[in-house]
């Protein structure tokens, strides 16, 4: 049994994250071994990575800024992006906490079980190496190239971990997980629809270009 701890652990956190990214499919094991409560990893994994990401985004904003094409260089405002970063992350939180609440109730509707823990733990160990990619944010062309294979790894990810942590009927998996990746993209979706409202933009601050 893992001890639980609620200082930053780098060292922990690095090893965990290239566990995941290095190992797809073997990593599970550890993973499903760990019962340390959400709340903890959230802390121990989520927090560090997107703060830094968030910090990382918004120091590239203000350096480099963003290209307009015939415009010129772009860079908000550093209220209004450091304010947009910090809900990003609530937000995304929110999202880890409720998402995992589905996968365990929608598994129970697809004869299968996964414990709310076990569920979230699932849901993060998946999205570390996105997570992680968010710290390069620095230079802020990174993460919208990485953009798109990310997020498909870390659905490749999320599969072979559901595989390994949800018990389900073989011939129920597939769909479970399909209805479950739907949900979890509405879901996050109404999140990060809190975000988009208040997310600041070259063409709403024409102004500022060329700045």
């Amino acid at each position: 049994m893992n001890t639980v701890t609620t200082s930053l652990n780098i060292p922990a956190l690095i090893n965990r994250t290239k566990l995941v990214a290095l190992n797809p499919k073997t990593c599970w094991d550890t993973v499903a071994a760990d019962v340390t409560p959400p709340n903890e990893l959230t802390k121990k994994f989520v927090l560090p990575l997107v703060v830094l990401g968030g910090l990382a985004t918004v120091i590239g904003l203000q350096v480099f800024g963003i290209t307009v094409p015939n415009l010129g260089t772009w860079r908000p405002g550093l209220f209004s992006a450091l304010f947009q970063q910090v809900l990003t992350v609530v937000m995304m939180i929110v999202s880890f906490y409720v998402n995992a609440l589905v996968m365990s109730k929608l598994a129970a509707q697809f004869k299968g079980n996964i414990s709310y823990e076990r569920a979230f733990s699932l849901e993060i160990h998946a999205a570390l190496p996105a997570l992680a990619i968010g710290l390069l944010a620095i230079v802020p062309w990174i993460p919208v190239f990485l953009g798109l294979p990310l997020g498909i790894y870390s659905l490749y990810l999320l599969f072979q971990g559901a595989r390994r942590m949800v018990t389900i009927p073989q011939e129920r998996f597939v769909a479970f997980f399909i209805v479950y990746v739907v949900v979890s993209v509405l879901v996050s979706f109404l999140a990060m629809s809190v975000v988009f409202p208040l997310t600041p933009s070259p063409f709403s601050d024409l102004g500022s270009i060329g700045q």
